[in-house]
């Protein structure tokens, strides 16, 4: 395009690209007219994977977007709210610490191979459980698993919780 000296804009199905080769240009776009660009294209997936545009991670830029956005910024990540949530974090970093030192110690050679992968995802799946449960482990046993018609009743009270949770 540079040889050329032209702009393309190359129409895919609904969407419209325009391949840009500038730095200066690229810059353009992305400092003074992000709002015009920043926008996700509607799309099946986004839609499907978000339940209709419900999260604000995949939802096209629009009032509703920003409102979550804010909502996002002022009280779900907040420098208040990670402060509030440190506690929960040093809990599971102890125990991945402790989890490391064990699997050193009962190591079958004198080596004391850790599989780090292994200990990075336990670390952040018991972080994400521990902040939105305030559990470690959300493995228990529910009736309704095994006789699914108990699910109306709820006689351990998982459906309550879980949604509770969800909410």
């Amino acid at each position: 395009m540079d040889d050329m000296n032209t702009e393309n804009c190359i129409r895919l199905g609904g969407t419209h690209v325009i391949p840009i080769t500038s730095p200066e240009l690229a810059q353009e776009f992305l400092k003074k007219q992000d709002s015009t660009f920043a926008s996700r294209p509607d799309g099946i997936s986004g839609r499907l994977s978000s339940n209709g545009y419900l999260t604000a991670a995949l939802r096209p830029e629009g009032d509703q977007w920003k409102k979550m956005r804010k909502v996002l910024t002022s009280d779900v990540i907040s420098p208040a709210k990670h402060r509030w949530l440190q506690d929960k974090r040093m809990v599971e970093a102890d125990n991945l610490v402790r989890y490391v030192y064990n699997q050193c110690k009962n190591s079958s050679k004198d080596v004391g191979l850790v599989n780090v992968r292994i200990a990075a995802q336990h670390y952040c799946g018991n972080v994400i459980r521990r902040l939105i449960f305030n559990k470690k482990s959300l493995i228990w046993t529910c009736i309704a698993d095994y006789i699914p018609w108990f699910e109306i009743f709820d006689f351990d009270g998982y459906k309550r919780i879980l949604k509770k949770a969800i909410v």
